[in-house]
């Protein structure tokens, strides 16, 4: 399982103090959304949370088979290639977050991504 190199760093390792951070954005909100991708700020909680928050309040994540996540690389500049994760979970204050190798092998078949584990 990768663990998260800035856990607790940036953001909190529990999920209870996530939970409470964030309780005030994600105040009972209700939708009918089902969008193809929400592209949200990148910053520290302090800086962009509110807007994170609101944004994915308004989205029920049960009906979707599967969510990506792309993130820039914070440790290390890897130019015009992706990295993808090969294989295996990756842990999170609320518990794994489980990987497709279905997915993963289409990810990793791309003409730009790679495998660079210190991305």
């Amino acid at each position: 399982m990768r663990i998260p190199s800035i856990a607790g760093t940036w953001y909190p390792s529990n999920a209870s103090q996530i939970e409470r951070l964030f309780f005030p954005w994600t105040e009972a909100h209700s939708s009918d959304m089902r969008p193809s991708a929400i592209i949200l700020p990148h910053a520290g909680y302090a800086y962009s949370g509110d807007i994170a928050a609101e944004a994915c309040s308004h989205v029920d994540p049960s009906p979707y088979r599967h969510i990506i996540i792309l993130a820039p690389s914070h440790r290390l500049a890897i130019g015009a290639q992706a990295s993808a994760e090969p294989s295996g979970d990756v842990a999170t204050p609320f518990g794994p977050a489980h990987f497709s190798e279905t997915l993963q092998k289409k990810l990793l078949a791309l003409p730009h991504a790679v495998h660079i584990p210190q991305a």
